[in-house]
């Protein structure tokens, strides 16, 4: 519930990958004219393994959170915290930590705020991307400018924020008398990594 303000977020970002929206503001400085479609083609095409990578980061940094979390600090500890994270990054992520011209590894993990001050939310945060990739795959994807269905994604989920259970948000935008099946894990599973 508490990380349901990340579905508009994540539900803008789709719009940056059709052409006829970003044609519209995406001129060249000097000829005023639209970004080429090839250009366009290509950074889509050239990003498109981007979600896979992010993803593959996100369940690295989950790992670390619940491997660093559930260690005992009752007995000595054969590596670091900086030994494990970089463990666990080069284990599971395409990107490889690895030590620096002073033979240090890097305090990246300090920077990942997630660990200390956001709690099992953090693990929400793709089920929120999910959500927001089937909003706009079942109301958007044809028609990226429909009127009728932005003033209805306005109304039911913008204007409310988070004074209204996201469930109900959901259920009204999404036209369901039971939004069970449409949420469920099966359903949802083709949205979490688009």
């Amino acid at each position: 519930k508490r990380d349901f303000v990340e579905v508009p977020s994540t539900f803008l970002e789709n719009f940056v990958l059709d052409y006829d929206i970003v044609s519209q503001f995406a001129h060249h400085p000097l000829t005023n004219e639209p970004i080429p479609k090839e250009l366009f083609d290509s950074l889509l095409k050239n990003t498109s393994n981007t979600p896979f990578l992010s993803a593959q980061d996100q369940i690295s940094f989950a790992l670390f959170d619940i491997e660093a979390h559930s260690r005992k600090y009752d007995r000595p500890q054969t590596e670091s915290i900086k030994e494990l994270f970089a463990r666990i990054m080069n284990d599971h992520s395409s990107f490889k930590r690895t030590r620096n011209a002073h033979d240090e590894l890097p305090y990246e993990f300090a920077s990942f705020n997630h660990l200390t001050s956001y709690g099992s939310f953090y693990y929400t945060y793709p089920l929120c991307h999910a959500l927001s990739y089937l909003i706009f795959d079942t109301h958007f994807k044809d028609n990226p400018l429909n009127l009728s269905k932005g003033i209805k994604y306005k109304d039911e989920i913008l204007k409310r924020g988070a004074s209204r259970d996201p469930n109900l948000m959901l259920t009204n935008l999404l036209n369901s008398d039971n939004n069970c099946d449409i949420l469920s894990p099966s359903s949802l599973s083709k949205y979490y990594i688009k």
